[in-house]
């Protein structure tokens, strides 16, 4: 016997499916039965603004469900604000999480932030001492290379857009510059 049901299927991606359909790596049938209400929803990267909502939302949430009274001091606050949450929503949920769990002391400090969410190693400029304008130049480019790229989470054609370039001119410096998207 045949039962009915009513379903309703919510799918999320950090891909566009359109043109993963045309390039061959997502069926199109399926993209079409998918595809009836498209909510377009930004990088928690892009709304940096929702970052400390959802800090305190979290924050409260675990220390209630694990009876704790944990609070973040100023420093460890600025950087989670400043990181770029790659794995959005759920990674800054799950980082609160582990922090509260982990935490023997009321205040959390900068060192028990995950590494990941440390400050990331600034490179040093040779602001101090003389050197050649060019290689200041070259080092600007690829660091805003690299982090357009980490911002758009490695897709290269919007990448280059945020870039102001076009993505054959960011293969191009990808090249000069030696800069392997697996090594970053």
């Amino acid at each position: 016997t045949a039962i009915k049901a009513d379903v309703r299927i919510i799918a999320a991606t950090n891909r566009d499916l359109l043109s993963e359909v045309r390039a061959g790596n997502f069926r199109e049938d399926l993209y079409w039965r998918l595809n009836v209400v498209s909510i377009l929803m930004p990088s928690l990267r892009q709304r940096k603004e929702d970052i400390p909502l959802l800090v305190h939302f979290y924050l409260e949430k675990f220390n209630k469900k694990y009876n704790k009274r944990v609070r973040l001091s100023k420093e460890v606050f600025d950087s989670l604000l400043s990181y770029n949450w790659p794995g959005n929503i759920r990674e800054l949920a799950n980082t609160i999480e582990r922090m509260v769990i982990m935490s023997d002391h009321d205040l959390i400090e900068t060192i028990d932030l995950p590494d990941n969410i440390k400050a990331e190693p600034t490179i040093e400029r040779p602001l101090d001492r003389l050197s050649d304008l060019s290689s200041e130049v070259k080092m600007l480019e690829k660091e805003r290379i690299i982090k357009a790229l980490k911002e758009n989470n490695f897709i290269q054609v919007r990448a280059a857009k945020a870039l102001g370039i076009t993505p054959r001119q960011l293969g191009y410096r990808l090249k000069k510059y030696g800069i392997e998207l697996k090594k970053i």
